[in-house]
Order: structure tokens, then sequence, then C-alpha cells
């Protein structure tokens, strides 16, 4: 795990040199046994920042964060930043075990968006959640309700 500050755009050598380094020891060592993450927005919804059009043989990436999760994170009280640092898709694929917590209606849509009628990481990133390993999804009521409608609604 990288404990430097990442994201600034004045780091963009640090960026490197973290990519670096994540890259090597990902690529010996294989992947991590386990990954908790979450789901991104509804309207286009992505995993781990890997979004749409993403190079399937990245192992980590950089990606640039939408600016409302950079407002958000502000308002939270963290750090300005604009990039951050995760898997990339082949890094996520070699995950034996993914977690994934979804909670809420836009959550729920998330899901409904990434599983329904037949996934595709070309038009929706998050698709990728069927392509690992193993997948356990954690989902509140509310997005139960929806990802339910959504199946309902679907003509297999």
């Amino acid at each position: 795990m990288i404990d430097e500050s990442i994201g600034d755009e004045g780091l963009i050598q640090d960026e490197i040199e973290a990519l670096r380094v994540m890259h090597n020891k990902l690529s010996r060592s294989g992947a991590p046994g386990l990954c908790f993450d979450g789901i991104g927005p509804s309207a286009d919804p992505h995993l781990a920042f890997i979004k749409k059009g993403s190079d399937w043989n990245d192992i980590v990436n950089c990606y640039d964060l939408d600016p409302a999760t950079v407002n958000r994170d502000v308002e939270r009280g963290q750090p300005k930043q604009t990039r951050a640092i995760s898997l990339g898709v082949a890094g996520m694929l070699r995950i034996p075990l993914l977690m994934l917590a979804a909670y809420g209606a836009d959550k729920g849509h998330s899901l409904a968006n990434s599983l329904i009628p037949c996934p595709d990481i070309n038009l929706v990133a998050s698709s990728l959640l069927l392509a690992a390993s193993r997948t356990v999804i954690f989902i509140d009521k509310e997005a139960a309700a929806i990802l339910e409608s959504a199946l309902a609604k679907h003509k297999w």
C-alpha cells in the first residue's frame, strides 16, 4: 500500500512512481486476495474508477476523479485530490474475491445498469463485477427494491 498523498495535479512524477511500485508489487505477488469496493454513479457505473474504454491490460492505473467526487470529499474534510490510483481491468480480473457495497436507490440503479440485461465492460465498466472469480454484493432494502424492479421489467 502506498501511504503518500497521490492525486494533486502537481505530483505527476509521484504518480508515475506510485504506479510503477504498485504494478511491480502486483506483478510479483499476484492479486490481492480480497478487494472491497463501491460502485460509481448510475448514469455511467464504474468500479474502482475503471471507466468504459479502459485498457484491458492495465494492472493499475491513475484515474481522473469526477468533479462531484472531488467536491464530496472536500466537503467531508479531505484534501482536494483530482486523481486516484486504483487497480486496472487486468488487476481486478486477478482478484479471487471481490466484495461490493451498494446502498441506496442510486446504487441500486448502478447495479441494475451493470448487471441487466447483458453486461459488457466496453459499454458499462462496472459489469466487470461478473468477470471476477467470485463477487459478493452487499445491498440495503432501497438498492434491492430497485434491482428487483429492474429484474422484473427485463424480458429474458
